[in-house]
């Protein structure tokens, strides 16, 4: 990370850039009710190429096109797009949420494809941009979240625990939270407990769980209930 910001010019430069990319990523979205994936893909890479310096312009064009990318299914190039904007990001302290968000983006999707390893750089890689510039970021719970569960594939040391008891407690210091990513972590925690026998802890972590959920909106409410049923089966199971 550089000591020193882009300057106000090149600041402004970029955001007003962006909102002709947010304008132009959403009608590349639409476009694939009528044009082929491989066609808005194809268009996507050519404007990328004709406007994608390396600098925080191009970083941004990147940023809002990777989701593009995603609803093509061309995740790998997503994954590059995202990487390449992330590095860029993270050389500036006012840019270090976007690489923050970045590299949560690509712990995600690592995640979901079951690239653990990977995952969990990336998300303790989200972590530690977000925590250089001491930033409580709402996706940060999320990231400690998969940080946690990609190493607990083969590792249920002490680390898993302490990650997952740290994506709960930012969960509950957000604002209107996610319902399905904050139950990842409540309920993860206490599956986490349960599959070291530690049957107590894990009962107070589905408590906890319930608990938390009953804020969630309406629409909402069967990740409440789905903690209930299974703190209510555990019990009866022992």
């Amino acid at each position: 990370m550089n000591e020193t910001n882009p300057s106000p010019a090149e600041l402004a430069a970029m955001l007003a850039a962006e909102q002709t990319f947010i304008v132009q990523g959403r009608g590349f979205i639409a476009e694939l009710s009528h044009r082929s994936k491989a066609q808005v893909c194809a268009a996507v890479v050519a404007l990328e190429r004709v406007m994608g310096g390396p600098g925080i312009i191009g970083a941004a064009l990147r940023q809002n096109f990777s989701m593009v990318l995603r609803a093509c299914d061309e995740n790998a190039l997503a994954d590059e797009w995202q990487i390449t904007a992330l590095e860029v990001f993270a050389r500036y302290p006012c840019l270090q949420s976007r690489a923050s968000l970045l590299a949560h983006a690509v712990a995600d999707h690592c995640f979901q494809t079951k690239r653990y390893v990977e995952a969990e750089q990336w998300g303790m890689r989200s972590t530690s941009e977000a925590m250089l510039v001491a930033l409580d970021c709402p996706w940060l719970a999320d990231s400690w979240r998969i940080a946690a569960q990609a190493l607990s594939i083969d590792n249920l040391g002490p680390e898993v625990e302490r990650r997952l008891r740290q994506a709960v407690q930012l969960w509950k210091r957000v604002k209107g939270p996610d319902p399905r990513r904050s139950m990842y972590a409540f309920v993860g925690l206490a599956m986490h407990l349960r599959a070291l026998g530690r049957f107590d802890d894990s009962a107070t972590a589905f408590e906890d769980a319930i608990e938390f959920s009953r804020s969630f909106p309406p629409h909402a409410k069967a990740f409440h209930d789905t903690a209930v049923d299974q703190l209510q089966r555990y019990r009866r199971q022992n």
